[in-house]
């Protein structure tokens, strides 16, 4: 039985995202090559119609051009929703998996300050799983913005594991990923607008910012897309031989 990581995990939803793309693809594929099916059959015509052949050529080819830079559009508008899709699937995998390992390696948690357990909680738990799912309690709970549960900044993720677990995250992935982390927010929560906050966050992050004009669109295409996809493959993989390397439990 092959054992599950977290890298499987995100590729494997990264697939389904995929999958959006390639039906777009093949659909225009199909057009494009219809048109090109055509052009090919008018150069068979005689040459005593070759006025017309150039005309209808150059409609089709207008055509085509219209066709490649709407494909272009959509296919931009694709890449930013599988952005925020698979931004959003990552955090979610990454949220689930200090979950689970807290459940599974409650007795090698470290705390960076006293929490207090309810005693009849903690007497009634009938293992560690249980003891686990206390502490998750409490700690999701934490209205305390520096200490809460927060796996929507890179920054907060990284201090999270890092205080309770011991697990490192390479400070690079950390700082690339959080520009991407930032994108899908905005596309979220600001039609994709860029705004001062969204600088301001990147900046704070000695992140350049020279590419994004304040008031106009974010804009993501499909190297972005794989670029964030690269990315998140290194990140969980990393936490994969982390996770080996300290001896933890996932499942």
């Amino acid at each position: 039985m092959n054992q599950i990581t977290v890298s499987s995990q995100f590729q494997e939803t990264a697939q389904e995202i995929e999958s959006i793309f390639t039906s777009y693809k093949d659909l225009h594929s199909i057009y494009s090559g219809s048109i090109a099916n055509i052009k090919q059959s008018l150069d068979g015509l005689p040459y005593s119609n070759k006025q017309k052949i150039h005309n209808t050529e150059k409609a089709f080819n207008n055509a085509l051009r219209s066709v490649n830079i709407k494909q272009k559009r959509i296919s931009d508008q694709l890449y930013s929703q599988g952005l925020v899709l698979m931004v959003g699937n990552a955090e979610s995998i990454t949220r689930e998996m200090f979950r689970n390992l807290v459940r599974n390696n409650i007795r090698k948690l470290k705390f960076a300050k006293d929490i207090a357990l309810p005693f009849n909680r903690v007497a009634a738990a009938n293992n560690d799983s249980d003891l686990g799912n206390i502490v998750l309690d409490i700690l999701e709970e934490d209205r305390n913005p520096s200490s809460k549960l927060n796996f929507q900044n890179m920054q907060q993720m990284k201090g999270i594991l890092q205080n309770y677990l011991g697990i490192e995250v390479p400070v690079y992935l950390i700082k690339d990923l959080h520009e991407y982390w930032q994108v899908r927010h905005i596309i979220v929560h600001n039609s994709g607008i860029i705004d001062k906050k969204f600088l301001s966050n990147l900046i704070a992050a000695d992140i350049a910012t020279s590419k994004y004009i304040i008031n106009k669109k974010v804009n993501i295409d499909k190297a972005d897309y794989e670029q964030c996809f690269l990315l998140l493959v290194l990140l969980f993989e990393h936490f994969d031989s982390e996770i080996e390397r300290m001896g933890l439990k996932l499942r």
